[in-house]
């Protein structure tokens, strides 16, 4: 089998990986991935702000992830991105993309381990979009975006709710590996 047959392959894991831990999204038989919900209405509301996430509202604005402006915002390590036995971390590198007139989009990066996983081609999504506000910059808007998808991964629905992840988790800032955007936003809801 030739790498580029072994790198599509596994770019399948980390698509249906992402969308499971993340991203909200279930595999459907002769669908694909496809949302949990699908929901006009924003999916978190962070800081008085709509935040709209792929595994709850329609993305319809038109966009093409693999884009070279994209700035990146921020990573961490999913140590369980892919869940099983074991389970399979994955990298999570995050962007903010600026170039739509009346939003900002969160797209991100994810890969499985290649020690489990194999050699595989990254699977690229936008996993949230914001309105642009007066006075707004890629680092607030990569937040509040930031914000909501935790509130994914760690199933919130208030965005004043947050985790006693410590209990459950004492070790999570080490084996979560943030950087420091991630972590201070990891930190806020994961109390």
């Amino acid at each position: 089998m030739e790498i580029e047959e072994l790198k599509n392959r596994g770019r399948v894991n980390n698509v249906i990986a992402a969308g499971q831990s993340m991203l909200g999204l279930s595999l459907q038989l002769g669908h694909g991935m496809v949302p949990i919900k699908s929901d006009e209405d924003p999916a978190f509301t962070v800081e008085g702000v709509p935040v709209f996430h792929i595994g709850y509202n329609p993305f319809e604005l038109d966009y093409d992830c693999i884009r070279k402006n994209l700035i990146k915002w921020g990573q961490f390590v999913h140590p369980f991105m892919m869940i099983g036995m074991p389970d399979v971390e994955g990298m999570v590198k995050l962007y903010v993309d600026a170039s739509l007139k009346d939003h900002y989009l969160l797209v991100g990066r994810f890969q499985l381990d290649p020690s489990s996983n194999g050699p595989s081609y990254p699977h690229w999504s936008v996993v949230c979009w914001t309105p642009r506000l007066s006075g707004d910059s890629r680092s607030k808007a990569g937040k509040r975006m930031f914000h909501a998808m935790v509130m994914q991964i760690d199933d919130l629905k208030d965005d004043n709710a947050s985790t006693d992840y410590s209990r459950d988790a004492p070790h999570w800032e080490r084996d979560w590996s943030p950087s420091d955007s991630c972590l201070e936003v990891f930190r806020m809801v994961r109390k």
